[in-house]
């Protein structure tokens, strides 16, 4: 049973977790390249870097529940809203 689900499993949660490295890398490299630029810089990277995070899950989730929602009308008009701002 195991076996036969992990390859599907694999399958979706690999882009998730590519996405989830590029936005922790993206992060780093935001912080690593205001770090002469004092505390303050640092800390709105990383306030800025979680607000990205939190509008990024919320708009993931949104656009995952248009389309799983069986909508294809409701489905394009999240996507093309979401993709305009």
């Amino acid at each position: 049973m195991i076996r036969r689900e992990l390859r599907p499993m694999l399958t979706l949660a690999t882009p998730v977790v590519m996405a989830e490295l590029g936005w922790v890398t993206m992060g780093i490299v935001d912080t690593v390249m205001v770090g002469g630029l004092g505390a303050g810089a640092i800390g709105a990277v990383g306030l800025a870097s979680m607000l990205f995070f939190a509008v990024t899950v919320f708009a993931t989730a949104t656009g995952g529940w248009s389309t799983g929602s069986g909508s294809p009308r409701w489905s394009r008009f999240r996507w093309s809203r979401s993709s305009s701002g």
